[in-house]
């Protein structure tokens, strides 16, 4: 009889709670794969892209073979140097993410791997911030439109 390990251990934290605590302006499917699996297991949303952004050993963090699928998408996206724990990943792991990607039978492109998500506000989740000048007329005002007023008190030319 031969063993077999699972695809997935137990998670701390059931994917529909985590991916309700994925910010408004994001979404869990757009979520990266790391900080997602961080999530599972129990981190908060912007905690879990904190650790992620870290130079520290994560992969023991994941579920067995996350570590290659992770691998393999930044590979294949060209990522690995914006990945820093990455870089403590054993060798036999990138050899089996290196043959997923070459592999001929890939028939669409593995799951993208964009860098990790910056906050937008202070300790607002919810709401982009913006800056009042991007919405302010750019543009000279022309003296020939009809539907142009020249401000009160000023000289005409």
């Amino acid at each position: 009889m031969s063993v077999k390990p699972l695809d997935k251990s137990p998670s701390a934290v059931t994917g529909l709670d985590a991916a309700y605590a994925v910010p408004n302006s994001l979404s869990w499917s757009g979520t990266r794969a790391d900080v997602r699996e961080l999530m599972l297991s129990g981190l908060s949303f912007w905690v879990a892209v904190e650790t992620a952004g870290k130079v520290q050993v994560l992969h023991g963090k994941f579920s067995l073979l996350a570590p290659i699928r992770m691998l393999g998408s930044a590979i294949y996206w060209e990522a690995l140097d914006s990945t820093p724990w990455m870089r403590y990943v054993p060798l036999n792991y990138y050899k089996a993410a290196f043959d997923r990607v070459k592999d001929v039978s890939l028939t669409r492109p593995l799951e993208h791997w964009d860098p990790l998500p910056t906050r937008s506000g202070a300790n607002d989740d919810d709401f982009m911030t913006y800056d009042p000048k991007d919405f302010e007329d750019s543009e000279p005002d022309d003296d020939d439109d009809e539907t142009y007023s020249k401000p009160a008190g000023q000289a005409f030319a």
